[in-house]
């Protein structure tokens, strides 16, 4: 799993308010399937104020940003087709934010099916 490394700044995507992350080991407990699971001592990415732990958007961010030039678009051009602001796959790729999950799945079908891309028309 790539990460980065403890001194860089990273946001919360639960909060969403540029909540920045803290590197720091402490016990989780987080839901389930409807049942309270609890991992002791992770050393992970914490938001202060929500209390998520945040191990997923290197990885999504690292997707998007690979799906994206595959697909030879620039990030402002990615964002006229996709939405989201004239920022937005800055901010993605940056793992500032996270993208929605229908932009998430559009983006793993176009890494299929590149030719679907004339198909889509910007708004």
């Amino acid at each position: 799993m790539s990460m980065m490394p403890p001194g860089s700044l990273r946001y919360c995507p639960q909060c969403n308010d540029g909540t920045v992350l803290e590197h720091t080991t402490k016990d989780l407990t987080e839901a389930l399937r409807g049942s309270a699971v609890h991992v002791p001592v992770a050393s992970d990415w914490h938001c202060p104020k929500c209390g998520k732990c945040e191990t997923v958007l290197p990885e999504i961010a690292i997707e998007v940003r690979t799906i994206r030039k595959k697909l030879g678009l620039k990030q402002h051009e990615a964002a006229k087709l996709f939405g989201g602001g004239i920022n937005a796959f800055s901010e993605y790729e940056l793992g500032k934010t996270r993208p929605h999950k229908s932009t998430l799945q559009l983006l793993r079908l176009l890494n299929r099916h590149p030719e679907l891309l004339n198909e889509i028309n910007p708004i």
